[in-house]
């Protein structure tokens, strides 16, 4: 959907992803119908395939808007010719009026209550998910985005602890404690006074200011490794963190 609103030329190719996303569900109907669909097969042929699965007299709706999609995409993706934004304004309403339509027809279940916390398998964070939407729906915002914020570090956690095994975890990139600044505390040290050690006191502060610098910086791309190893881009993460409190 964001694709789609981005300016032209950069909104042409969610055509194709619309695409995609409608074929992907007419092949996952037709395993779940059981419904054998043949390796090749044009587009259209699948609302005359999936018939058989269905109730007499009921077929899959929305097959000319999905014709008039997929026609867009032939002329983008071989004849170079883009879709004007108002082609993919109706397509982007189109295809959400067959997923709205066909959901129920197919899966029993309404598209809206399909839910990507259903794919997160560990049930902490699951907790977490759940208590945001829960904020969510209630128009508690700041408190959603919390609780986002904390299934994201615990599942995180999760996979770079340090547990009980022969094996460290691959992810953990290192072990590394928290350093307080202690040059404050240096600074006011009396029997260091009394011993006229103020060159050595304001070496040694320096260097306390440089570790708690230095344990920053090092926690900050500790940080960047892990998330980067784990597959999340690093550019909507960075985002997540300005948003999240």
């Amino acid at each position: 959907m964001a694709q789609s609103r981005q300016p032209q030329p950069l909104a042409a190719t969610s055509v194709l992803s619309f695409h995609d996303a409608v074929e992907l569900f007419l092949v996952l109907a037709g395993e779940h119908l059981q419904v054998g669909l043949p390796t090749q097969i044009n587009f259209s042929q699948y609302w005359d395939k999936l018939a058989a699965g269905l109730p007499p007299n009921t077929q899959l709706p929305s097959k000319k808007a999905m014709e008039r999609m997929n026609k867009l995409r032939v002329n983008l993706k071989h004849h170079g010719a883009v879709p004007s934004p108002t082609d993919i304004d109706q397509v982007r309403a189109d295809v959400l009026t067959f997923f709205t339509d066909a959901t129920p027809l197919v899966f029993g279940g309404t598209f809206t209550q399909i839910d990507m916390i259903d794919l997160v398998t560990r049930q902490q964070t699951v907790n977490f998910l759940q208590y945001a939407q829960t904020c969510a729906d209630k128009g508690d915002l700041p408190q959603a985005m919390a609780a986002l914020s904390i299934a994201f570090t615990e599942l995180i956690e999760h996979y770079t602890e340090t547990r009980r095994s022969a094996h460290r975890p691959p992810f953990r990139f290192g072990d590394l404690r928290d350093y307080r600044d202690e040059s404050s505390r240096i600074r006011g040290d009396r029997e260091a006074r009394k011993l006229n050690l103020g060159g050595l006191v304001g070496y040694v502060r320096d260097i306390s200011k440089q570790l708690s610098s230095l344990t920053t910086a090092t926690k900050q791309i500790q940080r960047a490794m892990r998330v980067t190893a784990l597959g999340i881009d690093y550019t909507r993460y960075a985002k997540f963190g300005v948003l999240a409190p």
